[in-house]
């Protein structure tokens, strides 16, 4: 009972194209960043303080003033930073899952496969 026909990289795109799951997940990535309004308006008010620590009447500031102005917008920067590494490893992990899916989906492998693995020489060794 062998399969005869390889699947190519090609196959697999096509088929992923034609049954809308490559759509789907644009589409989920499009609704997240939609869904996060918040990250938004951290980076609008990141550049509005950056604007007003670059005015002319920033050196009128005293040391304090423009110190804790700038430790402020350093730990927006972080946090946002924090926001959207967490929400890039997330896509990728869902990414990689939805293409390992694909990949081993009957439609895309119908060579099913199954692996025997055997003992070497025996022994307390083999039982592992």
């Amino acid at each position: 009972m062998g399969c005869s026909s390889v699947i190519s990289p090609e196959d697999v795109l096509e088929s992923l194209m034609s049954d809308g799951t490559i759509d789907s997940l644009r589409l989920k990535i499009i609704d997240q960043l939609k869904a996060n309004e918040e990250l938004k308006n951290t980076t609008i008010k990141m550049a509005e303080q950056s604007k007003v620590l670059n005015t002319s009447g920033a050196e009128k500031q005293s040391k304090r003033e423009l110190f804790d102005a700038l430790r402020q917008e350093l730990e927006l920067t972080s946090s946002l930073l924090h926001e959207s590494l967490e929400a890039l490893v997330t896509m990728r992990r869902i990414s990689n899952e939805k293409e390992l899916e694909a990949l081993l989906s009957r439609e895309q492998d119908p060579c099913l496969c199954y692996i025997e693995v055997q003992a070497g020489a025996g022994g307390t060794e083999s039982m592992d």
